[in-house]
C-alpha cells in the first residue's frame, strides 16, 4: 500500500468501516511508514476533540441570512 492510497482509506477506518483486509494492509503501513503513522494518530485525536465539542447554537438571524444567500446563490447558478 502507499502513502496515496492509505489517505483514500483512513475515514473509514477511523471510523470503523474498513474491512479486514483493508484493516490489515493500513495497520501493516503505519508499521513501516512513521509519517502515515503520525498522520493517523493526529487525524484520530482531532476526529475524536471535533465529536465531544457541543453544538453551538447559531442565531436565527444569521441562518435567515444564510439561507437566503444560499438560495439566491443556487438561483443564479441555474440561469
Amino acid at each position: 500500500m502507499t502513502c496515496c492510497e492509505l489517505l483514500d482509506l483512513i475515514c473509514d477506518y477511523t471510523d470503523g468501516y474498513s474491512g479486514p483486509e483493508a484493516i490489515r494492509d493500513l495497520e501493516d503501513h503505519f508499521k513501516v511508514c512513521s509519517s502515515c503513522a503520525a498522520l493517523f494518530n493526529t487525524y484520530k485525536k482531532t476526529s475524536h476533540i471535533c465529536r465531544k465539542l457541543s453544538k453551538i447554537n447559531i442565531p436565527e438571524e444569521v441562518q435567515n441570512r444564510v439561507h437566503i444567500f444560499l438560495k439566491d446563490s443556487i438561483n443564479k447558478s441555474n440561469t
